[in-house]
Parts: C-alpha cells; structure tokens; sequence
C-alpha cells in the first residue's frame, strides 16, 4: 500500500512538472506546491498569470481563446497603473490565475493573505466554480480566505478583481491560520509604531504652535496631518474612506505642499530670492498636481510622482547650502532626515514606475517618513535650543535698556510702544549738572562720571516693581555732565508726597557726587548743582528713528530753569561756590515744616529777579549746607 502511495506521489510530482515546463513557454508561469512550507508566506507574483478586459464571466474566461491571452507575471506584485490606465474604469476587470497542487498524502488548507483583496470586490473560482466573493467593506484585521486542497490534486484558481484605485495585487498564503494572524499582528504593531511616531510629532508640533504661533510648526502641523492620512491609505486600514478615490495621491500631495513650506520657513528660505521662487513655484505645482489628483487619481498621482522627484532633491540640496552657509546643527540634522525620506520615496517612486522589483519597496516611503519625521523632531528641538539661547541673550542685552516688566510685555507679544505709560500727568523733575566741568581732566572726570552714573542709575530703580509701576524715579535722558530724571511719572513715587520723594533722591545725588567726584582730597574738587520743579508732563513714544519713551513738559521745563537760577545766586546773593538745591515754589510748600526750615528763600519781586518761563513764581528756595568738608576746599579754592 506505501509503495502505491508512493508510485503515486512520484507520478503527481512528474505530471506536475512536465506540464508546468509544457505550457511555462505559453501561459502558464508554474505549479505552487502546497505540499511543503517553501511557499509559505513568499510573494507568488512570478507564477501567476493576469489578463485585463472587459466585463467577462468565468466560463468566458475559461475558453481557450481567452486562456491564452493570459501573460505570465514576471514580478512578486501585479502592478497594473503604468501598463493600462484605464484600468481603474468600472467596466474593466483583472482576471488572475494560479496553479495550485497537494502533492501530500492528506487535503491541506491554506489561508491566503487577505492584504491582495481590498478592492471594490474580488470573486475566486476554483476550477471554474465560485467559492467566494470579497466586497469593499467586509475586510477587518483578522480576516483570511482559505482554501482547501484535497491530497494528490491540482486545481485551478481564478482571481476576478474590480479594482477601485489601488492595482497593486500581492497574492501569498499560509499553512496555518495562526501563522497568518502572528503575521497580521506583526503587520497591524508596524503600522501602530507609525501611527504613535505621527501622533507624538503631531502633539509635539501642537504644542510648538500653541507656545510659539509660527509658521514652521504649523507648516509641519498640517504635513503630520497629511501623513496621518497617506498612512492609513496606504495600509488601507479603512477601505472606502475616501470613496472613489484611495486617498494616496491627495495625501501624499498635502504632504509634499506642507513639506515644502515647513522647508521654505525652516531655513528661511526667503533669505535667497531665486531659492525662494523656485520653491513657491514647487508649492503652485504640488497644489495644482493635488487637485488634479482629487478627479483623476491615477494620473495626477502620477503627476505628483514627477513633482516629488524634482522637489525632494531641490528641498535637500537647499538644506546642504543652508547647513554650509550658516554652519547650523540642526540644518544638518534636516539634510540627514530629508536625505533619507528622499531616498524612500524615490525608491517608493521607482517600484511604482517597475523600475525596481523589490516587494519590500511598497512600504518604503512610509517607514522612511516616519524615520524622516524623527529626524525632524530633532531639528525642531536643536532650532529651538539654538533660539532659545539667541533670545536669551537679546534679552539679557535688551535687559540693559529696557526695564523688566517691559521685557515681560514684550515677550507675551506686546509691542514696544504699548510697555510704558503715556499721556499727560503731574511729576516733579530733577535737572542734574556739573559746576564747572569744563576746565576737569577729561579723563579723570569721564572715569568719575560713568561711576556716579551707574549708582545713580541704580539709585532711581530702587523700589522698583513691575507690576505696579513703582520706582524711585525715571531716567529722561542724560546728555554729557547734564541728566534729567522724574518723580510720580511714567513711574508712580514710592511715598505719599512727589516732592519730599523728589527732595530725598536729590539729596542722596549730591551724597553720592561727593563721594565719588571728590574722593581725591588733592583734586580741584567739583561741584553740582540740581534744580526741581513741578508740573505737566507728557509721556509718549518717538514716531522715526530708533523708538524710544520719553517725557517733556512745562515741568522739564522749569527744572532746567531752576537749576539755572544758582549763577544768580551764586553772583548777587553772596553764596561761595558750592554744591546747590534750587526748588520752585510749588515744590517747596509741599515740604514738611522741617524740611523747609533748611532752605533759605529768596522773594523774587523783593529782589526783581524772574525765572524765565515761570511768571506765576512768587518765590525760589534753595539750600547749599550739604558737605561741611566740601565746603572746607571750596574755601581753600
């Protein structure tokens, strides 16, 4: 009995081979062998044969005349876009044949792999009869078509596919359904490892436009968006989403539009006005290749294959400049994730035209854009990084001009001209200058002053608080030995009273000025005078030139005009030279009994005298008791 078993596995297998070498020169690419587990999971494009026509029944089919019209296949994939366009038409059809025998002792089933069948709807036939029929829609992960082949049998089977877009036909099989579900999770954890890098970028990206509201991230927001889409087209993981059309062209176009964009601000492209054009133009072409795409997909696909091969290129080449020209780590980081996206796609690009015949390449510009899409997360993070840096130094500089709560305005987007108070309020004024500072070592002097400066500097933003605008003072400008300062405007004063607050900051100036002008006892030593007043001021912001807050008003005014009432003092009062406080009459009735008992006034109609610009002024007071050492060398002058 084994050796009749045998005799007739010996004949099954010599029949098998002499008829598949008999019609391999006509038709028939060959035999598949189930008996074993070569075949198990291998592509079995190369021993199948195809045939597009018109709408056809299977007993059409099976007449000679059309059985011969079959041409072998001569890759793993039956790839049909680029030898027939019109493929895609509803009353066309692909007809694919197989050749399957059990050359084993016992029937054996086997589980094709159901990834082949996602089409409008594909019918199988074995031997001329109907065993199944597959629709759009009924495909889910865990889904097989088996098929049972009795032992010593060859049998026919025969693949009648509508296609919807997609004509790539992959046909393989497995010898146990577990096998085809392990490779289905194997297939279904890829995509999800795709899918998790897509939606970390995405929220990545997310949260870069929300802290930053640039176009960078947002350019690469909608590529994400884009790529989400492509992905779940190309695993097809929801048949029918896009309706009549796959979805892979119109995806893959926002994806090459958004991708160009995110290039163009990244490297701030538009630095390079013939770089910058020849990109808007890839951006026009991608748009009008998508569109293109949305009505006639297999065409504009292809259209947008010719795009992406001279864009991708282009967008690395503009890279590798940047990273040359400006010597950036993260342009570079771009160069090698576009570098290897292009090399994806471009493989993806050549299996599409056949030029490469690798199965593995169907999926080559999706796991090389998700590899891609770390390398850009990368970029994003080393740009972000290099920026960060940079505005914390212009900070740290801008630090040096510009108060801190003016900083703070403007780093939540306010702009400059919105960070300090304007309009018109009471202040009173300060003028600061230097007796006699023209006949100074210039040197000497010029070493003094910047010191003197500085602490005063620091002595005008004591107390200072951003939030409620408080500080001893605010710095108007400085011009040589001369500055102006004010107190109660743009800032509120720190006490309850402008002009004792005024008088305070003026008596620790001419402290200070003492101990720094004059702290070489063999010095000529100097002296200064201040002048203060009362009154109107204006705050505003200069329209040209370089923008900058300032004050004017009848108070800077007459602070000058006081301050210039010591020659006068100093000529026909009788006072020595010495340091001097002049103050207006408004400032001094606002004083504490205390406070005016140290001045001696002067009544300017009993003495005919008048303060220029200041009518209304009764009378002036002034004090010059500050230093009695001082007053020791001015009399030794």
């Amino acid at each position: 009995m084994r050796k009749l078993t045998f005799v007739r596995v010996c004949m099954l297998r010599i029949t098998i081979i002499t008829f598949a070498l008999i019609l391999g020169t006509h038709s028939w690419a060959g035999v598949v062998d189930v008996a074993g587990d070569q075949w198990q999971g291998r592509f079995l494009g190369t021993y199948g044969q195809f045939l597009v026509a018109d709408e056809m029944s299977i007993q059409d089919i099976l007449q000679p005349e059309n059985q011969v019209k079959f041409v072998a296949g001569s890759r793993d994939f039956f790839h049909f876009a680029s030898l027939d366009p019109k493929i895609h038409g509803s009353s066309r059809h692909i007809w694919a044949r197989f050749q399957f025998a059990n050359s084993g002792n016992h029937s054996k089933t086997i589980y094709f792999d159901a990834d082949g069948f996602r089409y409008r709807q594909t019918d199988m036939f074995v031997n001329g009869e109907l065993r199944g029929t597959l629709r759009l829609g009924e495909s889910h992960n865990h889904r097989s078509i088996p098929l049972t082949i009795p032992a010593d049998t060859q049998i026919t089977v025969h693949f009648k596919i509508q296609p919807k877009l997609e004509i790539i036909f992959a046909l393989r099989y497995w010898d146990t359904l577990s096998e085809y579900l392990v490779t289905r999770h194997q297939r279904d954890l890829e995509f999800s490892i795709v899918l998790a890098i897509i939606f970390m970028s995405l929220f990545f990206n997310i949260m870069l436009f929300l802290a930053y509201s640039d176009r960078t991230s947002l350019s690469y927001l909608f590529y994400l968006v884009g790529f989400a889409f492509w992905a779940i087209s190309v695993w097809r993981v929801t048949d029918g989403l896009w309706g009549e059309n796959d979805g892979i062209g119109v995806s893959a176009g926002v994806m090459a539009l958004f991708a160009t964009l995110y290039s163009m601000y990244f490297l701030s492209l538009s630095r390079f006005k013939i770089i910058f054009r020849l990109s808007q133009l890839t951006c026009i072409m991608t748009v009008l290749g998508t569109v293109y795409t949305m009505f006639y997909p297999l065409k504009g696909f292809d259209f947008l294959q010719t795009i992406v091969l001279f864009c991708s290129p282009f967008l690395l080449a503009c890279g590798v400049f940047v990273a040359i020209r400006d010597r950036t780590a993260y342009a570079l980081i771009y160069c090698v994730g576009y570098g290897t996206m292009i090399v994806s796609v471009l493989l993806n690009v050549l299996y599409n035209f056949n030029v490469l015949d690798y199965p593995v390449l169907k999926r080559a510009m999706l796991y090389g854009t998700s590899l891609e899409n770390l390398f850009m997360l990368a970029a994003m993070a080393q740009k972000i990084l290099v920026t960060e840096r940079e505005r914390e130094h212009s900070y740290r500089q801008l630090a040096k001009v510009f108060y801190p709560h003016q900083l703070e305005q403007m780093k939540q987007g306010a702009v400059l001209e919105s960070t300090m108070p304007v309009g018109i309020e009471q202040a009173c004024v300060l003028a600061f200058d230097v007796i006699g500072s023209s006949r100074a070592d210039s040197e000497f002097f010029a070493e003094n002053w910047e010191e003197f400066m500085s602490q005063c500097r620091i002595m005008m933003t004591d107390d200072y608080d951003r939030k409620t605008l408080r500080s001893s003072a605010y710095l108007i400008k400085e011009m040589g030995d001369v500055f102006l300062c004010s107190v109660g405007f743009p800032f509120r004063e720190v006490g309850n009273n402008q002009s004792s607050s005024a008088l305070d900051l003026a008596l620790k100036f001419m402290s200070l000025f003492n101990e720094i002008m004059n702290k070489d006892p063999y010095q000529r030593p100097f002296n200064c005078s201040i002048g203060i007043a009362k009154g109107k001021v204006k705050g505003y912001f200069s329209k040209a030139g370089a923008i900058r807050h300032d004050l004017w008003g009848p108070a800077v005014v007459l602070a000058t005009r006081y301050e210039a009432m010591r020659k006068l003092i100093f000529d026909r009062e009788g006072v020595p030279l010495s340091n001097i406080l002049t103050i207006q009459q408004d400032v001094y009735e606002e004083l504490p009994p205390e406070e005016q008992a140290r001045f001696r006034v002067i009544n300017l109609e009993d003495r005919n005298y008048r303060v220029r610009d200041d009518s209304k002024a009764r009378f002036l007071a002034f004090r010059n008791d500050f230093d009695t050492k001082h007053k020791l060398l001015d009399s030794s002058a």
